[in-house]
C-alpha cells in the first residue's frame, strides 16, 4: 500500500483529531494542540501549512454555525406545529361519510368500465379493419 502524500496524511489526521474550538482560536498555528508528528509536517511543508489553515477556517466556521441562541418560544411553536389539522370530511357523521365514499368509489368504477369498454371496442374495430385490409389486398 502506498503512503499518502503529506498534505493528504495531515488532512486525514486533522479530520480524526478531537480539538475544542477555543483551543483552535487561541492557537491557530497548532503548537499546543497539534501532535508532534503533524506539527513537523506543517513546519516542513508549505502545502501542509495551507491545508492546516484551510482546515482551521472550516472548523471555526462549523463551530460558529452550530451556536444556538436560546429560544423562549420554541415549545410554543412546536406545540402549534404538531396540532392536528382539520381534514376535509372528518366532521361528517359516519353514515354520511360512508355514503360520500361509496359514491366516489362508484363513480371511479363507472369511469374505469367506460374507459375499458371503449378500449376493447376500439381494439375490436382495429382488428376488423386490419382483416378487411388483408382481404382487400389479398394478404
Amino acid at each position: 500500500m502506498v503512503s499518502p502524500d503529506p498534505p493528504t496524511r495531515l488532512y486525514d489526521a486533522l479530520c480524526e483529531l478531537d480539538v475544542q474550538a477555543a483551543d483552535v482560536r487561541e492557537d491557530p498555528s497548532g503548537k499546543t494542540w497539534l501532535p508532534e508528528d503533524l506539527r513537523q509536517l506543517v513546519e516542513t511543508n508549505a502545502r501542509c501549512r495551507e491545508v492546516l489553515a484551510e482546515w482551521i477556517d472550516e472548523e471555526l466556521e462549523f463551530f460558529d454555525s452550530v451556536k444556538l441562541r436560546p429560544d423562549a418560544l420554541f415549545t410554543d411553536r412546536v406545540v402549534k406545529a404538531t396540532e392536528p389539522e382539520q381534514i376535509a370530511g372528518a366532521g361528517l357523521e359516519p353514515g354520511r361519510r360512508g355514503l360520500v365514499l361509496a359514491a366516489a368509489y362508484a363513480l371511479a368504477a363507472a369511469l374505469a368500465i367506460l374507459i375499458l369498454r371503449r378500449l376493447i371496442t376500439q381494439t375490436s374495430l382495429l382488428g376488423l379493419l386490419a382483416d378487411r385490409l388483408r382481404e382487400a389486398f389479398g394478404g
